[in-house]
C-alpha cells in the first residue's frame, strides 16, 4: 500500500522561521529550506534539506528551481512558501489553510482568488520597481529596480507560453501545495525554459508574472483543490515561542480596528 508523502519547500532570506513549530506535528516526508542569504535556524528537528542559491529570481525562482532538480522525485503533494509566513498575515492564513487541506485530500491545495478576466487585468501589466512586503528584507533600496522580463508586458509573456490556456482564479502570494499528478501536466523541459526566464537579478520583473500563473503552468487544476481566499481560517495551533505572541497580537488589533 502506499505512503503518502509530502514535502515543504521554504524560499528563505533571513526571515524569523519561528512560525514552523505550528507545523511540527506534520509528517513532511523532508522539509528543503533554500537559502538565498543568510544561514537559517529551523526551531524544528524534522528531516531538513538546507541548499544554498544565489539570490536571483525571488520565491518564484526557489520554486521553478526545486520543480526542475527534483522533477522525478517529488513528493506526492509539494507544499511551496516563503520564509515570510511569521511577518505577513496573509501568507500566514494561506499556509494554516492549505496544508490541512493536503494532508486531509492527499492532493493539490490553492487558494486563490476569483478573477475570471485576469488575463485581461493585466493588459499593459509591468513592473518598473518593487520592494519586498517584509521590512526585514528592504535594506537595499538600490535593489527596488526591476530587472525587465524578456518579454513584456505581461499579456505577450503569457501568450508567449501559455497562449490558448484561460483560467479563472489567481493564487496570489507564492504560497501554494501543488501534486506531483499536477506538477507533470507539464514535461520537464517546459519547466526548464521557465526556469531560463529568471535573469541572474534579484529583483526580476518576471517574478512578478509568475506569481499570477501558478494556476496556468499546473493547468488543468480541479475545482476542487481550490479555496476561495474568504474562506475560513483555522485558529493557530499554541505552541511555546514568540509566534503565538505575535498571531495574538495580530489579532487583538483586528479586534480594535472592527470596533
Amino acid at each position: 500500500m502506499h505512503t503518502f508523502t509530502c514535502d515543504l519547500v521554504i524560499a528563505y532570506y533571513k526571515e524569523n522561521l519561528s512560525w514552523m513549530k505550528e507545523f511540527e506535528d506534520k509528517s513532511f516526508r523532508k522539509i528543503y529550506i533554500y537559502t538565498k542569504g543568510k544561514d537559517p535556524h529551523p526551531p524544528i528537528q524534522q528531516n531538513i534539506e538546507i541548499i544554498k542559491l544565489d539570490n536571483i529570481g525571488r520565491c518564484d525562482h526557489t520554486y521553478m528551481y526545486h520543480i526542475v532538480q527534483n522533477y522525478n522525485t517529488l513528493a506526492d503533494v509539494t507544499v511551496f512558501c516563503t520564509g515570510s509566513i511569521g511577518n505577513l498575515p496573509h501568507k500566514n492564513d494561506t499556509l494554516r489553510i492549505i496544508i490541512p487541506k493536503v494532508f486531509e485530500t492527499k492532493t493539490s491545495a490553492f487558494r486563490v482568488r476569483h478573477e475570471p478576466d485576469y488575463t485581461t487585468k493585466y493588459n499593459g501589466f509591468k513592473v518598473n520597481s518593487w520592494r519586498s512586503s517584509n521590512k526585514n528584507n528592504q535594506e537595499n533600496i538600490s535593489r527596488n529596480v526591476a530587472f525587465p522580463a524578456t518579454v513584456r508586458p505581461f499579456e505577450k509573456w503569457y501568450d508567449k507560453f501559455f497562449k490558448g490556456i484561460h483560467t479563472e482564479y489567481v493564487a496570489y502570494g507564492g504560497v501554494f501545495a501543488v501534486s506531483k499528478a499536477h506538477i507533470h501536466h507539464r514535461k520537464l523541459e517546459s519547466y526548464k525554459e521557465l526556469l531560463d526566464e529568471f535573469p541572474q537579478h534579484s529583483n526580476p520583473e518576471v517574478g512578478h508574472y509568475f506569481e499570477r500563473v501558478w494556476l496556468t503552468i499546473f493547468h488543468p487544476i480541479p475545482k476542487e483543490c481550490l479555496y476561495l481566499e474568504n474562506a475560513h481560517v483555522p485558529p493557530p495551533k499554541k505552541h511555546s515561542g514568540g509566534y503565538t505572541r505575535k498571531i495574538k497580537r495580530r489579532n487583538l488589533r483586528r479586534r480594535r480596528n472592527t470596533r
